[in-house]
């Protein structure tokens, strides 16, 4: 896999600028700047970083089936874990109706 490659794919499907991603991942612009040139390779921990700035995991960074899917999935269930049930529940109703 190419890292840079992935990286600079993953930025750019949320809309985020280096600066924004430094700013979520605590990782320094230049760094990202270098890892996405290909001049430097990212720790394990920095990845980790990048991705929890993402927004998903190690696993989902590494995944190569349906790219965009993942990222907004990996968003949506994020915040559904944060929901109460009774908000699960009005959620399911929410999609049953769209179903329809």
């Amino acid at each position: 896999m190419d890292l840079k490659k992935r990286l600079y794919e993953l930025r750019n499907q949320k809309n985020y600028s280096v600066a924004v991603l430094s700013k979520k991942s605590g990782v320094a612009a230049s760094h990202i700047q270098r890892i996405e040139s290909g001049e430097s390779v990212p720790t394990v921990d920095r990845l980790k970083k990048l991705c929890d700035g993402l927004g998903i995991t190690l696993k989902d960074f590494f995944s190569e089936d349906n790219i965009e899917a993942t990222v907004d999935m990996m968003e949506f269930i994020n915040k559904v874990k944060k929901l109460s049930p009774e908000q699960i529940r009005a959620l399911n109703i929410f999609f049953s109706s769209l179903e329809k």
